[in-house]
């Protein structure tokens, strides 16, 4: 639902440290771009492995342009969550929403902007550029 509902077509070229460390993009992290440009997905997992949790995180998000520039959005964004305690949590058939996703509203999301990612979650951003 959430990688349906968010989809866009255009992959954008996107880099992220941690520690002055390059993190490979293919494990965490993407960006796409929709065909008329005016929205923008960011996509982070946190995960470690089945057996050790990844522990919650703070992820600090730069809208850089190629040419350098800051990318501007129009403030508000839409964040999607879907997190579990369990790395091998699975919804039973007596509670089939156990785990599901829970979309919010960030209020001023821009350059610089700090996301909350909580241990064992995957989120999507969906923000409108300006």
């Amino acid at each position: 639902q959430m990688i349906d509902q968010t989809w866009q077509p255009n992959a954008l070229n996107v880099s992220a440290t941690a520690g002055g460390t390059t993190i490979p993009a293919s494990t965490v992290y993407s960006a796409q771009k929709s065909n008329d440009g005016k929205t923008l997905v960011l996509r982070y997992v946190n995960f470690a492995s089945a057996t050790t949790p990844a522990p919650a995180t703070k992820v600090t998000v730069h809208l850089k342009a190629r040419g350098g520039g800051v990318v501007e959005t129009t403030g508000a964004a839409t964040l999607w969550t879907l997190e579990s305690a369990d790395a091998l949590g699975a919804n039973p058939p007596g509670n089939p929403t156990l785990i599901s996703p829970k979309k919010s509203t960030l209020s001023n999301f821009a350059d610089g902007a700090v996301l909350h990612v909580p241990s064992n979650a995957y989120i999507i951003v969906e923000a409108t550029l300006a």
